[in-house]
C-alpha cells in the first residue's frame, strides 16, 4: 500500500549521537547538500509512483528514500545492492542524506530489488525515472543559474551484463535448448542420429563443432518439426528459427577455395571450450575425440548429399537487426561492439560552473547516430531548457538533418562527412550558380545544363532535382577532376544531384574549414569527458543489468547521480569560498 513520506525530519536522527565536531562535519558534507537539494525533488515526485502499489496491504517503505538510495548507489558507484543497503544501515551520512533515523534505516536487499521489479512492470517505458531525471536536472540548472541555449551531444558505448557468444556457440546454445525441449515433449524421434550421438557424448554440448555442421543440424531439426503442432509452437523453436534466419545463409554447394568455418564479424573468440584434460584420461579422451571427429566429417559429407547439396555459411550483411546474445536479446552489434549506445546531451559554455546532463537516450549499438539527431532535438524541445544551438559530432549530421534543425529553430554546429576528401581543393555545389527557384543556372566555368529533371537517388526515396550537362563539354574541361558532376553512362551526359540537403551539406563543408567554425565547435569535446566520467566514476562502461529497460533505467540513475554530484560539489565549494 502506498503511503507518502512524511516531510518532518525526526528530532533524534543519527547525528544526535555524534559529537559537536562530528555534527559540524556532517553538516558540511555531501550528505547535507543532498538532503537540501535532491531529496526535496524526490519527495515532490513520489506521488507519481503511487501506481506501483496496491490500495491495501502493508505500507511501503518511503518511495522518495528508495529513489534516493538508488541515486546514491550510482553516485558512489557501489558495486551491489547489498553494499547500498549496508551503507544505509551503518553510514550516518546516508541516513542524514535520506532523512531517516537509526530505527528506520534497515532495508533488506529484497525490498530494493522488488522496487525495481515494480518499476519494470508498471513503467516499462521508463517514464517515471525520466521524469525524476528531468526534475533533478531542471532544479540544478535553475539553482546554479546555468544557460541552456547551447548544448553538446555525443554517444558512448555501454555493455550490459550479458554472455557474449561466437556465432557457432550461439547456434549451439539455441540448438541445445531446442533439442531438450523436443525431448521433454517426448518427440525426439525425428532428431538426426549424428546430432544425438554428438550431444550424448561425455563432453556433451561443450564439444567443439564447425559452424556449418551446427547450422546443418539446426536446419534439419527446424525442418523436421516445422509442421509439428506441438514443437512448432514452443518458444525454443521460435527462438531457434529467428536466430537461424538471422545468422545463417543456406546456399549452393561450397567450392573448394571457400573456407570451411569462420566465426564471422559478429563473434569474439569462442566462449565454449572443451573440458580441461587431466593426466589420467587425457590420452583416452584425445583418441575418442579424434575418432568422433572423423565420424563427424563422414556424417557431414553424408548430410550434404541428403540435404540436397545445401551449404551453410554465416551472414555477412552489416547493419541488420540480429540477436547477439540469448542472455540479452535487446543488445545488438555496432562498430564498437555488442551492447548499447547512450546518447548524452549536456549544457555547455557556463564558465567555471558545472555542466548538467539534460538528455539520456539509449538504443541498441547497431542504431546509427544520424538517426538519433531528430529524436534528441524533439525530446529536448519538449522541455523548458530547449537549446537554440546544438554542438554535434560528425556522425549526427548530414545536409538533410541540418535543414531539419533549421526548421525546428535549432542551429546545428557540427561537421559533415566529405565524400571527396581525397581530392585536393574539390569544387562543390556551392561553386555553382542557381536561379531563385533552386534550379542550376550554370557551372563554375559558365556551362549551363542541358535540362533538369526529377529522379530517384540511392540516398533519397523521393525524387530529387538533377541537372544534366553535356558530357563532351565536361570531358574537355580543365576542372573535370575536381568537379562534382558524375558520368551518366551509357548516355553521353553528366549529371549533378542538386537537392536542398546536398546543397546545404556542401555549404557546411565550406563553413567547417573556417577558423570561426572550429572555435565554436571546440566546446563539443567537453561532452566526451562527461561520457568518460559516467563510465569511470559511475560504472557505466559495464553494467550489472541486462535488457533494454534495465539498461536505460540504470543509465538514467547514473546520470541523476552525476548531476547531483556536480550540483552538490559546486554548492559546497561556493559555501567554502564564502
Amino acid at each position: 500500500m502506498f503511503v507518502p513520506t512524511s516531510r518532518q525530519r525526526g528530532l533524534f536522527e543519527a547525528e544526535s549521537l555524534l559529537s559537536e565536531a562530528a555534527r559540524q562535519r556532517l553538516k558540511n558534507s555531501w550528505a547535507s547538500r543532498f538532503a537540501e537539494s535532491v531529496l526535496p525533488v524526490l519527495l515532490r515526485l513520489e506521488k507519481d509512483f503511487e501506481g506501483l502499489y496496491s490500495s491495501v496491504g502493508r505500507p511501503n517503505w518511503s518511495v522518495a528514500r528508495m529513489l534516493g538510495l538508488c541515486v546514491l548507489r550510482e553516485l558512489m558507484n557501489l558495486g551491489s545492492d547489498q553494499e547500498a543497503v549496508d551503507a544505509l544501515a551503518f553510514d550516518v551520512r546516508f541516513q542524514h542524506a535520506l532523512g531517516v533515523g537509526p530505527d528506520e534505516s534497515y532495508l533488506s536487499r529484497r525490498s530494493l530489488v522488488d522496487f525495481r521489479s515494480r518499476l519494470a512492470k508498471h513503467d516499462p517505458d521508463g517514464t517515471l525515472l525520466e521524469r525524476v531525471f528531468r526534475e533533478v536536472g531542471d532544479e540544478a540548472i535553475k539553482d546554479l543559474g546555468l544557460s541552456t541555449g547551447v548544448q553538446r551531444i555525443d554517444s558512448t558505448f555501454v555493455r550490459s551484463n550479458m554472455a557474449i557468444r561466437g556465432r557457432t556457440a550461439l547456434l549451439i546454445e539455441v540448438l541445445e535448448a531446442l533439442v531438450e525441449a523436443v525431448a521433454g515433449a517426448g518427440l525426439s524421434a525425428s532428431l538426426a542420429p549424428d546430432l544425438l550421438a554428438w550431444s550424448s557424448d561425455e563432453a556433451g554440448w561443450e564439444r567443439r563443432a564447425s559452424f556449418k555442421q551446427v547450422a546443418r543440424w539446426l536446419w534439419r531439426t527446424l525442418s523436421s518439426y516445422a509442421n509439428d503442432p506441438v514443437v512448432s509452437k514452443l518458444p525454443e523453436y521460435t527462438t531457434a528459427s529467428q536466430l537461424f534466419a538471422q545468422h545463417v545463409v543456406v546456399g549452393p554447394p561450397q567450392t573448394a577455395d571457400e573456407p570451411d568455418d569462420d566465426p564471422g564479424p559478429d563473434a569474439p573468440p569462442p566462449a565454449r571450450r572443451p573440458p580441461r584434460e587431466d593426466a589420467a584420461t587425457s590420452e583416452a579422451e584425445s583418441r575418442q575425440r579424434k575418432a568422433q571427429s572423423e565420424s563427424d566429417n563422414g556424417n557431414e559429407d553424408d548430410a550434404t548429399s541428403s540435404d540436397d547439396e545445401a551449404t551453410f555459411t554465416w551472414s555477412t550483411t552489416h547493419g541488420t537487426d540480429r540477436v547477439q546474445s540469448l542472455s540479452d536479446r535487446d543488445a545488438r552489434l555496432g562498430h564498437k561492439g555488442i551492447g548499447y549506445l547512450a546518447h548524452i546531451s549536456e549544457t555547455c559554455g557556463n564558465g567555471t560552473k558545472p555542466e548538467i546532463i539534460t538528455e539520456v537516450q539509449v538504443v541498441p549499438a547497431n542504431v546509427a547516430d544520424k538517426t538519433m539527431t531528430v529524436p534528441i532535438l524533439a525530446s529536448l524541445g519538449e522541455t523548458e531548457n530547449a537549446p537554440s544551438t546544438a554542438l554535434l559530432d560528425a556522425g549526427y549530421t548530414s545536409g538533410d538533418i541540418l535543414l531539419i534543425g533549421e526548421e525546428k529553430g535549432v542551429e546545428l554546429v557540427g561537421p559533415v562527412a566529405n565524400p571527396r576528401k581525397r581530392i585536393e581543393q574539390p569544387m562543390t555545389r556551392s561553386d555553382f550558380t542557381f536561379h531563385e527557384d533552386g534550379s542550376v543556372k550554370e557551372c563554375p566555368t559558365g556551362q549551363a545544363p542541358i535540362r533538369e529533371l526529377l529522379g530517384r537517388t540511392s540516398s533519397h526515396r523521393d525524387p530529387q532535382p538533377i541537372a544534366i550537362f553535356d558530357a563532351d563539354v565536361c570531358g574537355a574541361c580543365d576542372h573535370r577532376a575536381k568537379c562534382p558532376v558524375k558520368d551518366n553512362q551509357p548516355r553521353p551526359t553528366t549529371q549533378l544531384v542538386v537537392s536542398k540537403g546536398l546543397r546545404r551539406r556542401d555549404e557546411r563543408l565550406r563553413e567547417q574549414m573556417k577558423p570561426e567554425f572550429r572555435k565554436r565547435y571546440a566546446l563539443r569535446s567537453g561532452v566526451e569527458a562527461t561520457a568518460s566520467e559516467l563510465k569511470r566514476a559511475h560504472g557505466a562502461a559495464k553494467l550489472t543489468v541486462r535488457g533494454y529497460h534495465n539498461v536505460r533505467s540504470r543509465l538514467l540513475l547514473k546520470a541523476i547521480g552525476c548531476n547531483a554530484k556536480r550540483w552538490i560539489a559546486y554548492r559546497f565549494e561556493a559555501k567554502e569560498a564564502a
